[in-house]
């Protein structure tokens, strides 16, 4: 069992950039912390304006805002340490269910050429590698034309140095609430992340990252502002993100800033003056053409880990423009969902909300 602890604490330290990093000694499955969504990571890390396929590990109420019947969502993220992260999301709304969208992801997260060490510290001779694996299966339905709910079940397994952890279950909660009688609309996001069993290797269970998020997204002339805290309840941390993206065509630019907790950080624990506040910016883009996204976001790390880099491809298709619909046309056959919702602004191109 030291042998299992000195890996755990090696490759939590190795594997998760700076901001993802939290009491390794404490927290298990530390890689559901890492945002899938590039416009998630580029806004601040926050989790209120990811939508359709992106929504699943952040907000599951947002699962149902489609521009298309159809989407799927890959998304790529080179990690300090030689960890390759990889998610691949796909959602659909059905016909005439009381869910208005279902979606399914896999997330990996590996790593190779580790350097082991014993449970005094002490580096060994021998190399380890790791693996962190997580399937969800999320559902979102409309219980008024105003608030949205959503819910994600998911199992996740790691491995280390060639020991398997016990399967483990848990889920996520979401609701979205739009207020839309004004001039302009606000979307407050609420969800529960990462809520049920912890990782169990051998004889010791360490508890999942369990978090409660409260967002607001609304518009600020042609920008789109969000601000979020989310509290760690194992760790009892909070952490503060905001972040403002601006639309020119068919090009989107994002930035944000996350503060975080000093005890949650711990590769920048130690940076002062402006490296210390450099640590908590972030940026990046997304570009579309027709049923192709792309987006990309950067945040500076610590000095001395350099950046993260994440990037993502989506692809809608099937059934008409919904928030093209429900905006601007009382013509229901042009679309695959009749019903408007208030929280469709989320999805509608910048400036036309």
């Amino acid at each position: 069992m030291d042998k299992i602890k000195a890996v755990a604490m090696t490759v939590a330290i190795a594997l998760l950039p700076a901001s993802q990093l939290v009491a390794a000694e404490t927290t298990g499955a530390a890689f559901l912390l890492i945002p899938a969504s590039p416009r998630a990571y580029a806004l601040g890390k926050t989790n209120v304006a990811p939508t359709g396929a992106q929504a699943i590990g952040t907000n599951p109420a947002n699962l149902g805002l489609l521009s298309k019947r159809f989407e799927a969502f890959s998304s790529y993220a080179t990690i300090m340490g030689g960890a390759q992260y990889q998610h691949l999301a796909t959602a659909f709304a059905p016909s005439n269910m009381a869910a208005d969208a279902f979606g399914v992801s896999i997330t990996r997260l590996q790593v190779g050429g580790l350097q082991g060490a014993d449970a005094s510290g002490n580096l060994t001779n021998q190399d380890f590698g790791s693996s962190d694996m997580a399937v969800a299966l999320s559902g979102s339905g409309r219980v008024s034309s105003h608030l949205r709910v959503g819910a994600t079940a998911k199992a996740l397994q790691s491995e280390i140095a060639g020991y398997k952890s016990k399967l483990s279950l848990a889920s996520d909660l979401g609701m979205t609430y739009t207020f839309s009688q004004r001039s302009k609309p606000i979307s407050v996001g609420l969800s529960i992340t990462n809520l049920g069993q912890g990782i169990k290797f051998l004889d010791q269970t360490d508890p999942l990252p369990t978090a409660v998020n409260m967002g607001l997204a609304l518009p600020v002339g042609s920008l789109l502002a969000v601000f979020e805290i989310n509290h760690r309840i194992g760790q009892k941390t909070t952490e503060f993100g905001t972040g403002l993206e601006f639309g020119v065509g068919p090009v989107a630019f994002r930035g944000g800033y996350l503060l975080e907790d000093s005890r949650q950080n711990l590769a920048g624990r130690e940076q002062k003056g402006a490296a210390g506040l450099l640590q908590g910016l972030s940026c990046g883009f997304g570009i579309k053409a027709g049923a192709v996204s792309l987006d990309y976001a950067i945040s500076q790390q610590a000095v001395e880990f350099g950046s993260t880099h994440r990037l993502a491809l989506t692809l809608q298709w099937g059934g008409g423009a919904k928030a093209s619909r429900s905006a601007h046309s009382d013509d229901s056959s042009s679309s695959w969902k009749a019903a408007p919702d208030a929280s469709d602004w989320l999805i509608l191109p910048m400036g036309s909300y």
